[in-house]
């Protein structure tokens, strides 16, 4: 968290090279964002941490897991509303050459690659098990039949990597577009 600010200077300029009047805009603008973060939204983090602990305590009843997928969206809509006009500003001032730079690094050639049976056999194993992983990491270890029905359950949601992949390539030509307006 304390080095948040580099992190996020780093990416967009990763992707936009941004100028010397942009870098300051930024690093303005951020250091604003981070103080704002840390006096008004971390105490709200740990709040909502702390009622979770409780909640969690004796297990998650349907509403309760409501309470908190509604509290993430209200901390990310929080977060996303106070964002917007800094970025709305600083998009602004992107000149064609960083579009450009910005195409060339989140548009790849899309390869429609055929897999076969045997490699789509090993990437649905391989979600299975990261899966499996993840909820023992939230839930500890399971037994044996759980983990078989788990991994069967994953087995049944359908492999959409491809689409997923086409709709983000999709996306990011459409923010493309938008930025040449």
């Amino acid at each position: 968290y304390n080095y948040a600010d580099w992190l996020f200077l780093n990416r967009i300029d990763h992707y936009f090279d941004v100028t010397k009047t942009q870098n300051v805009f930024l690093k303005q603008q951020l250091k604003q964002h981070f103080a704002w973060h840390r006096q008004s939204e971390l105490p709200l983090y740990v709040d909502f941490l702390t009622t979770f602990k409780a909640k969690a305590q004796d297990g998650l009843t349907k509403e309760e897991l409501d309470w908190v997928f509604d509290n993430f969206k209200a901390r990310r809509q929080q977060l996303f509303n106070r964002l917007l006009p800094d970025t709305a500003d600083f998009l602004s001032t992107l000149s064609p050459a960083q579009i450009d730079y910005f195409e060339k690094k989140v548009i790849k050639p899309q390869v429609k690659v055929e897999r076969s049976d045997e490699e789509i056999q090993k990437r649905l194993e391989e979600r299975a098990e990261k899966y499996l992983e993840k909820m023992e990491g939230w839930f500890g270890t399971f037994s044996k039949n759980q983990k078989y029905r788990i991994k069967r359950l994953t087995f049944a949601i359908p492999d959409i990597k491809d689409d997923w992949a086409a709709y983000r390539h999709q996306r990011r030509k459409e923010l493309i577009a938008f930025l040449r307006i």
